[in-house]
């Protein structure tokens, strides 16, 4: 238990700066770089003027949500957990409280079939376990511009603040903000997640430090009183991320493997992009600005940066 507690204390000096130390400032435009004028409608709602969400079975939705039955056990990455009667009322209470609007539901199972294929291939690649893609649906639902209301905005798929993205190796200046890159911030996710997780040896834990900080993970992990941190007891006492995290996790493992092959767009990065306009992608790939924009937030000018090394998101009808 000592040494636990004393590696807790003793994170490193940049692990405590990307969790408590969040100023975010945006720079000036420069007046060479010419700002995109997006179109009104270039806005997540737009899809689905293109194109219908997946229609949900009624009796997979019960079986999903209104009728999901919590288990006893749960396995996340290499950590087991053994669910109290009361832990398993609060992840029922968060299923309710997040996923009763079927109509709501369908967009987002849309979406997450578009996105983790993209999230699943980074992760294998980088040795991240699978079940971590939950995050980025519970955090920004799918939605590259998600936006905080704090005053020190999280950006982005996966909500990082801008000293956070920058300690990952996420730019962000008057002409980029790769926050808002699902390729680009999904490899900031796995550099930051698997640092954490050399420092506590524990997803669960790993999963919480991207809400509650280093300090206060600390002081949850004392109020626990943690001693195996392969096979914990997931009691009341947790914080409530956790708690939403396993019902994003319970709901979503059981629709996705069967609305993943149903996505209308599948989405790839392109390269040799540097240089060319907004208009000229969008002719060469065929596709709308309004579409092109709403898979490129990250972009801030008309035309692609000529030193720039994102992978430039093409979405391509599936049927």
């Amino acid at each position: 238990m000592k040494g636990f507690y004393h590696t807790l204390r003793t994170l490193s000096v940049s692990l405590i700066v990307i969790f408590l130390s969040h100023t975010h400032t945006f720079a000036q435009p420069k007046k060479h770089h010419q700002q995109i004028s997006k179109p009104k409608n270039a806005t997540t709602s737009f899809l689905w003027k293109l194109y219908e969400p997946v229609n949900l079975d009624q009796k997979l939705f019960d079986e999903a949500v209104t009728n999901l039955k919590i288990p006893n056990y749960i396995k996340v990455a290499d950590v087991r957990l053994h669910l109290t009667n009361r832990a398993r009322h609060k992840i029922k209470q968060e299923v309710i409280k997040n996923f009763s609007s079927k109509k709501s539901l369908e967009k987002l199972v849309t979406l997450a079939s578009i996105y983790l294929p993209t999230v699943k291939k980074i992760f294998t690649n980088n040795n991240c376990p699978d079940t971590l893609k939950y995050i980025m649906l519970l955090e920004s639902n799918c939605v590259g511009n998600a936006k905080s209301t704090s005053r020190d905005p999280a950006i982005g798929y996966w909500q990082f603040k801008s000293k956070t993205a920058k300690w990952v190796g996420l730019k962000i200046n008057n002409t980029i903000d790769e926050r808002m890159n699902i390729v680009s911030s999904t490899q900031g996710f796995v550099k930051y997640i698997s640092n954490v997780n050399k420092v506590f040896d524990n997803y669960v834990f790993a999963i919480m430090s991207f809400y509650l900080g280093q300090k206060g993970l600390e002081d949850m992990a004392k109020k626990l009183k943690i001693k195996n941190r392969k096979n914990l007891e997931l009691n009341h006492q947790w914080h409530f991320y956790i708690y939403l995290f396993l019902a994003y996790k319970l709901v979503f493992s059981k629709l996705l493997p069967k609305y993943q092959s149903h996505a209308p767009l599948r989405i790839y990065g392109a390269k040799n992009c540097n240089g060319l306009t907004v208009t000229q992608i969008c002719r060469k790939y065929k596709i709308k600005p309004e579409v092109f924009y709403i898979f490129n937030r990250w972009l801030k000018i008309n035309r692609i940066p000529k030193d720039n090394k994102n992978q430039i998101i093409i979405p391509l009808k599936t049927k």
